[in-house]
């Protein structure tokens, strides 16, 4: 079975990742950005890697993050790259890159993209 190795963007801890379980009817990438549950509460995530392994007591990985106006996966693939680059997580390198303000930039630029226009 697939397991998802994942990083969350914008929340603590930033340098470790987390599994997560890919549903048996999806298919994700390296690089993407999803949606996983974390607290209690649905957060963007990047998925470092994929494996094969034991699904015992993960949790689902519950969707993808979708732009009308840019190929998410690239930049998930992005963030990974600098990541490997600058030697840290890429959870560090998308605060990095959001200027300290992760949770903020993660509302205005995954939810406020609607039918192609900034609200």
């Amino acid at each position: 079975m697939r397991i998802a190795k994942i990083y969350l963007l914008g929340q603590d801890p930033r340098f470790r990742y987390f599994s997560y379980r890919v549903p048996l009817d999806k298919s994700y990438d390296k690089g993407e950005l999803v949606i996983v549950p974390f607290r209690e509460k649905l957060v963007a995530g990047i998925i470092a890697e994929l494996t094969n392994g034991n699904l015992n007591g993960l949790l689902p990985i519950v969707g993808r993050l979708r732009l009308t106006t840019s190929p998410v996966v690239h930049i998930g693939k992005m963030i990974l790259a600098l990541s490997r680059l600058y030697l840290c997580s890429p959870a560090e390198i998308f605060d990095l890159v959001t200027f300290g303000q992760a949770q903020r930039r993660i509302n205005l630029f995954f939810f406020t993209v609607r039918n192609g226009k900034r609200h």
